[in-house]
């Protein structure tokens, strides 16, 4: 990577002010940040999760930052990772297609435990979600990951990075610097772990939000990378290729944050139109299971990853679509409830399961922001029933409500913080470019 396109990138971050935001780019920036913070309370009391908090608590010093659904804080870094963590073990997380992966759990964790630590304006959360989102997203345009691994744990860590030196406020040259050193942080991240429901997998961001702390750390204690850091960790080391055009393309004029998606399933997103198609046939029609003679789905190719129909455990099944059509199948809907009480209905689900086969419709794959799903149910009588999903809801072309957004707030986030909490952190978050200091919500976020 040529350092003038570096310093350029550093420039952008450096020089961007809310105001140099249009309205639509700040309200969308504040839904991804409440979506996220309630996708980290919904999981933030997971078994593993726990376990991570107590070790972070007991190892930990000062008390610096909040981990959302707990009662004491700890180190910036560590809160920012535990965080992170939690908002991974349900799929529930947004994500955005244009960077093939999720972006803001990579950052929103960082940017808020940052700036608890520096008493940060709702201002300055803001403008470091949006530069670290673009950055870490231009990065996964210009390159492309080597087969096997998952995106997180590898751009995010820049994004993480970014997002910390904009919150406290670094020079351009600062941040040039502090981004050429967290590209020497990106994780062996095996995409398998994910599909398999091993849930190491919920740490690969966990690790792009430390190590993009550890980052402005260790610039301040004087470390520092080579200027072709990144160009090497991304165009040789996790990447084959690197178009560094990418990178300066239009950067200041569109903003990649605007692009993503937010989800009301808890799966892995290729499931979704397959079961929003499910939902539909079953809003028309009551399906008794027993009466299901076979499934036939029809959808794009990266959804015949979810094709496993023997899922070991319940992070397994949110990426089984054989198994999620039967929950919905036999469950009216899917949601996760559902999911987490997968076994109580296990014979069911695996007999129907097994009637489910998934064929790649190649004319599927032209648009590849598109997710087409087509759902059609033989039933044992000879009657069919049938369903097509161009693309799945919570996109551009076809948003979610914020009714619904806020809904998935209070539905992921009053059982852990209480109902009072939940309503006061959804009108905080709601004004968040004029609230002085961060810490009015975080202490919303506690418990106890």
């Amino acid at each position: 990577m040529k350092q003038e396109s570096l310093n350029m990138l550093a420039e952008f971050v450096a020089k961007l002010k809310l105001t140099d935001l249009d309205a639509n780019t700040i309200q969308h920036a504040k839904k991804v940040i409440r979506d996220t913070i309630a996708v980290i309370i919904a999981g933030s009391h997971e078994p593993q999760i726990s376990n991570l908090y107590e070790l972070v608590r007991r190892n930990g010093s000062p008390q610096e930052a909040t981990v959302f659904g707990r009662t004491d804080r700890v180190p910036c870094s560590f809160a920012a990772m535990v965080n992170a963590a939690a908002g991974s073990t349900k799929e529930f997380e947004e994500g955005n297609s244009l960077v093939f992966g999720h972006p803001a759990i990579q950052i929103v964790p960082s940017a808020i435990a940052v700036g608890e630590t520096v008493s940060g304006a709702g201002r300055t959360v803001i403008e470091g979600l949006v530069v670290g989102y673009e950055i870490a997203g231009r990065i996964s345009r210009a390159s492309k990951m080597r087969d096997g691994f998952h995106p997180s744990g590898t751009w995010g860590t820049i994004g993480a990075a970014v997002a910390t030196a904009k919150v406290v406020g670094f020079s351009a040259d600062e941040i040039a610097k502090v981004l050429n050193i967290a590209s020497s942080f990106a994780i062996s991240s095996n995409i398998e772990n994910s599909f398999l429901g091993e849930n190491i997998s919920e740490m690969y961001t966990a690790l792009s939000n430390y190590f993009g702390i550890l980052s402005y750390h260790l610039f301040r204690c004087g470390f520092s990378a080579a200027p072709d850091n990144l160009i090497v960790t991304f165009g040789k080391l996790v990447s084959e290729n690197f178009d560094e055009g990418v990178l300066l393309r239009d950067l200041g004029r569109k903003f990649l944050i605007n692009k993503n998606y937010f989800k009301m399933y808890p799966s892995c997103r290729f499931s979704h139109s397959a079961l929003e198609a499910t939902e539909k046939i079953l809003g028309r029609t009551q399906v008794k299971p027993e009466t299901v003679e076979s499934i036939e789905i029809r959808t794009y190719s990266q959804a015949l990853h979810l094709e496993n129909k023997d899922p070991r455990n319940v992070n397994a099944v949110r990426f089984s679509l054989p198994f999620l059509v039967a929950i919905a199948l036999i469950r009216g809907k899917i949601d996760d409830e559902g999911i987490i009480s997968y076994n109580d209905h296990i014979s069911d689900i695996r007999a129907l399961s097994e009637r489910v086969t998934i064929i790649e419709e190649k004319s599927y794959n032209v648009d590849s922001m598109k997710r087409p799903a087509y759902v059609k149910i033989h039933l044992t009588n000879g009657e069919t029933l049938e369903s097509f999903v161009n693309n799945c809801r919570g996109g551009n072309d076809s948003p979610f409500t914020e009714e619904e957004l806020r809904e998935k707030f209070r539905n992921l986030s009053r059982g852990v913080i209480g109902q009072e909490r939940c309503e006061k952190a959804i009108g905080l978050l709601e004004n968040l470019e004029n609230l002085d200091d961060i810490r009015d919500i975080t202490e919303l976020l506690r418990t106890g």
